[in-house]
């Protein structure tokens, strides 16, 4: 997670904004995907302003992990492997649960 605490905090920063305004409490996925084109890293304040609009806009719910990766996955230009990659999204797939 060294390579990537500085987006994961102005994602975190812009996700507890949005969740402080509406007065509610989510579980909270971000994948930010990255393509060929974006050759020159920026900073962060790029991540923080892209989750912001993003959070501005129509926000999806799910009820579930499974529905929520494929609703992503849908609109992702690289799917494949995202549950292989990310150590999160295997853990809650397969975490136990009381109920």
């Amino acid at each position: 997670m060294k390579n990537t605490a500085g987006a994961y905090y102005a994602i975190r920063l812009a996700v507890l904004e949005k969740l402080r305004e509406m007065k509610s409490q989510f579980s909270v996925l971000c994948i930010r995907e990255i393509t060929p084109e974006y050759f020159a890293p920026l900073g962060v304040w790029v991540v923080r302003e892209g989750a912001r609009k993003v959070l501005n806009g129509a926000v999806k719910t799910s009820d579930t992990l499974s529905s929520a990766m494929s609703s992503a996955k849908a609109r992702m230009l690289f799917p494949n492997g995202v549950e292989n990659r990310s150590k999160l999204i295997r853990l809650q797939m397969t975490q136990a649960r009381l109920v």
